[in-house]
């Protein structure tokens, strides 16, 4: 045997022993993907995050419109589906069949980078935001001729949605909410219709599966998420003689001219121990809110913790860093509520 040949086979040898070592095994395998279940698959093939990169890779001129004029691209904004726009869609139609299956899947995990605090970026939910307008438009132009096809772009909205809560922010969490609303507009309208089959009813019914859960929008997994996040990211990364002057510098921002709060001033002539007393201080007003989170009257709870916050009850740090969060509760609430009053009445629908 050739020595060059040899070197491959000893080479393809050692790969394939490595990629064995690193393959799913069968009960880790995501039951939303097809295909034999004898052929050997990475973890990174049931991580909805990575699947979506690849997705938007292929339609990206497509999720940016950059082939639409001006005037297209606000017709489309305005909810309108200009015939260039509706081509375009068309043309695409296998590469977004394939979104559409990246959202079946349970886990998506963008990595994000929470030892950075709040100076971690989550680029990916503006995206998400952009594939749930475009699952939505596509669901409008396949509506009088593929009703099936137009209901699987809705479910999967509402599925991308759910992916969206997982990044496991505050802001996730609303996106998410965002990105179901749109699905959740487009149901209502074609019940108030009379559009619906009893078999696509309960397709939409199922997608909401993945919204109505213990935990809506993971909204309060969030909430825990960024309260461990911001206590230990200020601890660890703001200590010695000037912590509170670097923790300070957080809120200035470049180019703008900043108005410096006496609670900023009292924040940046601390050193490292009376900052932390400070974080302490400000993880009381978090546990307050998460235990606050399932009250019989969340939002009222939430409302008076705020105001505890504002008079100071919770120090400097948490007056600066600590969020107002009754309106996000609130927020999570209305869509619980809405997805639970579309739910009857697709049921209603899926039962004849």
């Amino acid at each position: 045997m050739p020595r060059i040949a040899f070197l491959l086979v000893c080479a393809g040898l050692s790969m394939a022993a490595f990629v064995q070592a690193q393959v799913d095994q069968p009960s880790d395998r995501d039951p939303a993907i097809g295909g034999s279940p004898d052929i050997p698959l990475t973890p990174a093939r049931s991580n909805a995050a990575l699947q979506y990169h690849l997705s938007w890779r292929m339609i990206e001129t497509l999720l940016e419109r950059t082939n639409l004029t001006a005037e297209e691209i606000e017709a489309v904004d305005r909810g309108e589906l200009p015939e260039r726009y509706r081509e375009q869609l068309a043309a695409e139609r296998k590469r977004i069949e394939g979104l559409i299956e990246v959202t079946k899947l349970s886990l998506c995990d963008f990595g994000n980078h929470s030892e950075k605090g709040i100076d971690a970026i989550l680029p990916h939910l503006g995206v998400m935001r952009e594939t749930g307008r475009l699952l939505i438009a596509d669901a409008k132009r396949l509506e009088a001729t593929d009703m099936d096809a137009a209901v699987d772009r809705i479910a999967a909205t509402i599925r991308l949605g759910e992916h969206a809560s997982q990044t496991n922010y505050v802001i996730g969490s609303l996106v998410g909410v965002a990105i179901a609303q749109m699905a959740r507009v487009e149901i209502q309208r074609l019940l108030d219709a009379g559009l619906l089959t009893a078999d696509q009813a309960g397709v939409l019914d199922g997608a909401l599966d993945r919204v109505l859960i213990e935990d809506p929008f993971h909204s309060l997994c969030a909430l825990e998420t960024e309260a461990a996040m911001m206590e230990h990211w200020i601890l660890f990364t703001h200590q010695g003689d000037d912590a509170g002057e670097q923790l300070s510098q957080v809120f200035i921002i470049e180019g703008i001219d900043n108005e410096v709060s006496r609670e900023e001033r009292r924040l940046s002539k601390m050193n490292g121990e009376q900052l932390a007393k400070q974080v302490e201080k400000m993880v009381a007003g978090y546990e307050d809110t998460i235990g606050a989170w399932n009250a019989e009257e969340p939002v009222d709870e939430m409302q008076k913790i705020e105001q505890k916050n504002v008079k100071g009850e919770y120090g400097v740090a948490a007056k600066l860093l600590l969020p107002a969060l009754a309106s996000f509760r609130n927020k999570v609430l209305e869509a619980e509520q809405d997805f639970k009053d579309l739910r009857e009445q697709l049921q209603e629908v899926s039962k004849g």
